[in-house]
């Protein structure tokens, strides 16, 4: 399995997602850009507890997952305008509509998507942290398996 590199966005997926041995995919992204991180990881869906799932809307199945972002500023997560968009290798492009949440204390966005096993998807995430004019950008790829 994969470790999330960062105490904070572990504590962010922890309480937000119920991450089992299944979700041995799970990846940690992140981009450091003047004072502000941003950060990203991905998850199977099927990996959340059905409590989980339901309070943030989320259907699982197999070939569906769950992209996380947060913005931080020091210690603290941060609200932030956050666009997520993926292409796979053969060119097909996709939004992937996010929306804000808070649990204990901490701001992330969560998107389902779906995708094929075995798809190569690269990860474009945008983010503009609330009253800051610049955007931080990361880019990613991930092999989505089921």
């Amino acid at each position: 399995m994969y470790s999330l590199r960062h105490p904070m966005l572990e504590l962010t997926l922890t309480s937000i997602l119920l991450v089992s041995p299944l979700a041995s995919w799970a990846q940690s992204h992140e981009q450091r850009a003047g004072a502000y991180v941003l950060r990203s990881s991905t998850v199977g869906s099927e990996t959340i507890s059905q409590e989980t799932a339901l309070k943030h809307g989320i259907i699982p199945a197999p070939t569906r997952a769950v992209i996380n972002v947060t913005v931080s500023k020091g210690d603290q997560t941060v609200p932030a305008v956050v666009s997520v968009a993926a292409r796979n290798l053969t060119g097909r492009a996709r939004d992937i509509p996010v929306r804000q949440t808070q649990e204990n204390g901490y701001i992330s966005y969560l998107g389902a998507y779906e995708f094929v096993n075995g798809e190569v998807l690269d990860f474009a995430v945008k983010a503009r942290p609330e009253g800051n004019q610049e955007t931080l950008s990361l880019r990613f790829r991930d092999r989505m398996w089921r």
